[in-house]
């Protein structure tokens, strides 16, 4: 706890400190005062460079890449802890099979 939990308390409270920007400051119609209307989408739809380039202009938002892997991380660390905590258990615990795959 003392490694890994107080600075994450820690970092909690710092994250808390961020200013979370103005709601709709990145829509650019709305940022212009303009509404949405049902032939946007259809234009949108006209002007879109086809699947390879939305799949590029994904890996350019460095936002998306960092959440993106921080979810992978977040699943493989998880699934080691599935695989690992049962064995853990039963060595140093003296947990039988049965409990401790529970």
């Amino acid at each position: 706890f003392a490694f890994a939990g107080l600075p994450g308390v820690a970092l909690a409270f710092l994250v808390l400190c961020i200013a979370s920007p103005p709601r709709g400051v990145n829509d650019e119609k709305r940022a212009q005062g303009e509404r949405y209307s049902e032939g946007d989408a259809a234009k949108m739809k006209e002007t879109s460079k086809g699947m390879f380039q939305d799949y590029l202009s994904l890996l350019q938002n460095s936002h998306y890449v960092v959440a993106t892997l921080g979810l992978v991380a977040i699943v493989f660390a998880v699934g080691g802890l599935a695989d690992w905590v049962a064995s853990f258990l039963q060595r140093y615990d003296g947990a039988s099979q049965a409990h401790a795959g529970l």
